[in-house]
């Protein structure tokens, strides 16, 4: 989809839709390439009724809150636990690490998926999300065969 036409609503109409799928209980990760574009997805979730966690800068103002709410999670306390974060924090061992502790479904939207088909951004492309779905306007990485295969095969291709 172009620039300014409806990414984010879209994306969030398919997150209510697996959440439907799942019977209302879900992990979800918004991955974004820059600290001002969890600001604006975290505004959008709560447009929806969600209450997200912004997970960058510093993983001592959002870490524990995030491993509180995946221990509600998944002692069934709570139905949905959002984290909205920046690729590079996604990509980083110790996030990895909290969020493969999560038990359920799961769904990962990567905005600006293009992004993360960078060798230092793959690390980002967890195995363990159940629901994956990637956002860009441009999909194809210039340049890079690569990393442009490594997301088709990640997110199963292109709709």
């Amino acid at each position: 989809m172009a620039p300014g036409t409806g990414k984010t609503i879209t994306a969030l109409l398919a997150v209510a839709r697996v959440a439907e799928l799942v019977i209302g209980r879900l992990l979800l990760v918004v991955s974004v390439p820059y600290q001002h574009l969890v600001n604006q997805w975290t505004d959008e979730l709560e447009a929806f009724g969600a209450t997200p966690v912004k997970g960058y800068q510093s993983r001592r103002n959002w870490q524990p809150q995030v491993e509180r709410e995946l221990l509600e999670f998944n002692n069934g306390v709570r139905d949905l636990c959002t984290l909205v974060t920046t690729h590079r924090t996604l990509s980083m061992q110790s996030t990895r690490q909290t969020l493969g502790r999560a038990v359920g479904p799961s769904m990962l939207v990567a905005d600006e998926v293009h992004h993360l088909g960078a060798n230092q951004s793959q690390n980002a492309l967890m195995d363990g999300f159940t629901h994956r779905l990637g956002l860009s306007a441009t999909p194809q990485r210039w340049d890079d065969e690569e990393g442009t295969e490594t997301l088709q095969s990640h997110f199963a291709g292109k709709v």
